[in-house]
Order: structure tokens, then sequence, then C-alpha cells
């Protein structure tokens, strides 16, 4: 069974131009993307991924941009999908399939490059396979609780993130520390990468954390 302790852990989904030779100089140039909507399937027994709508910040408003997104099915491979749009903006992505494992990579460039500076398949899982092969989790969304007596203010755990190296079911388990010392522990299951509705509140926590993921079934 494979185990990791993160408090603090620090990982990335997301990568613009990190595979070029001329990405420091060429990074203040280029257009950047982002996925802001996304959700699991609910026609998707298990697993899946559906990437809804994203953004292109920084982009020239008269130059077209190209947006490639890697996505990684559960069979190892990649599925490469192409959007276009002008200037800087939403744009409606709607990639969904239950094969999709929940890691995928999105960049852009501008259009009139032709893709030269976009990174190849074997370039992304090389990048991927980079992040080895130990399940990951850290807390993305964590605000001060304040619907307490008095002037007491405790922590509210929005939201989770968990990273899988090929859309593996994991269990996560939470130890949140208690204004006293003490520890409460939650408990919950994925299964592939993305994100964890949390939903944890209460006035006496204190807002540090310790987690523990672990494969399923091991």
């Amino acid at each position: 069974m494979q185990t990791a302790i993160y408090t603090l852990s620090l990982f990335l989904f997301f990568f613009v131009g990190i595979f070029n030779d001329d990405a420091t100089t060429s990074q203040s140039t280029r257009p950047t993307f982002t996925v802001i909507k996304q959700e699991i399937p609910k026609s998707c027994p298990l697993g899946g991924l559906h990437l809804i709508e994203g953004i292109v910040r920084s982009a020239d408003p008269n130059e077209y941009v190209d947006i490639y997104i890697y996505l990684q099915n559960y069979d190892g491979s990649w599925t490469k999908q192409v959007y276009k749009r002008k200037g800087g903006g939403v744009v409606k992505l709607d990639a969904m399939s239950c094969n999709f494992t929940g890691n995928f990579y999105a960049v852009a460039d501008y259009a009139k490059n032709a893709g030269k500076r976009m990174p190849s398949i074997t370039q992304v899982n090389e990048k991927h396979n980079a992040k080895g092969k130990n399940p990951k989790f850290r807390v993305t969304e964590k605000y001060p609780y304040k619907q307490c007596e008095g002037e007491q203010v405790g922590t509210y755990f929005k939201q989770g993130e968990v990273f899988t190296p090929a859309g593996e079911k994991v269990e996560v388990t939470m130890y949140l520390q208690k204004q006293d010392g003490s520890w409460r522990k939650k408990h919950y299951r994925k299964v592939g990468s993305g994100y964890i509705p949390l939903e944890i509140k209460g006035c006496d926590l204190n807002g540090v954390y310790k987690s523990r993921i672990v494969y399923a079934n091991q």
C-alpha cells in the first residue's frame, strides 16, 4: 500500500509554455488559458470528466488564439482537443468522456505560430510521468468561519483537489486541528483526479490540517 502524508503539498494540473526553450522570454508575450468550469459526468458510473468552460487571458484582442487541451485516458493514452477564439474571453469546451481520468493539461498560443510552440503528446506524457507514482491531495479553498458565538472565528474547508497518476480510486483522510489542540477526522473517497467538495465547517477548528491519501483496496 502506498501512503503519502501532505500538509501543504503543491502540485499543478496545468502548464503553459514549460516545454519550450524560449519559454522564459516568450511567456510574457503569449496568452494564457485556464479551465474555469468542470464536473464529473452524471452518466459515468465511475470517474470520467466533463470540461465545460475555460477562459483566455492576456491575449491581443486582434489575434486568434489556439487552445490545446490534452486529456489522459484510462488506457494511458492522451486525447488532444483544439479550440480557437479571437482575443481573450470565455471558451465553450464541452469535452466529455467516461474514459477520461481527470488528468489534463491546457496551453494556449497565438494561431499565427501554427502550433510550433505547443508540446507533443510524447512531451505531455513525459511531463505527467515526472509527477511520480503516488497520489496527492491538497485543500484548495479554505475560509474563516464567522458564524460563531461572540468574537470566535472558526474555519470553513470548502474544497480539495486530488491527483492520481492514472485515474485510480483513492481514499483521503483529513485530520483537522481544533482550538484546544485535539483533532477531528474526516474521510473521503474519489475515483480519478480532480476536485472534492469538503464542506467542513466548525467554530472549533483553527485552520491547521494534515492529510493522508492512499490507493483504495490496497
